[in-house]
């Protein structure tokens, strides 16, 4: 009886922009891929935000800029993935339905 094998969706997604250096060690030859264009010129713009809570992040030094390009690349980053899941949902019911057939090549080797 083959034993139930289930993909758990938790690939993250590599969005598409610029290839820059793995920020581990210089002999670390690995890539990882950028979530944005980070050479792209920055824009002024206006938003709205909470007067109480603008007045407790100038307090403190908040780099709001910073702030912002941190929440939304992060925001991005979660969307994607999202869709990248939703997109591939079929994918990962056909696999799990396969593994549950037939079981994993492994299945009559390994000692666990």
């Amino acid at each position: 009886m083959a034993r139930s094998t289930r993909i758990d969706a938790k690939i993250p997604v590599a969005p598409a922009g610029p290839v820059i250096p793995s920020q581990s060690a210089p002999h670390d030859v690995r890539q990882r891929q950028a979530a944005y264009d980070v050479s792209a010129p920055k824009r002024a713009t206006n938003v709205s935000i909470n007067v109480d809570l603008l007045a407790q992040a100038r307090d403190l030094g908040v780099n709001l800029s910073q702030m912002l390009e941190d929440g939304l690349k992060a925001r991005l980053t979660e969307e994607r993935r999202k869709r990248w899941l939703e997109e591939n949902k079929a994918a990962f019911a056909a696999c799990n339905e396969h593994f549950e057939k037939y079981g994993l090549w492994s299945d009559g080797i390994r000692m666990f």
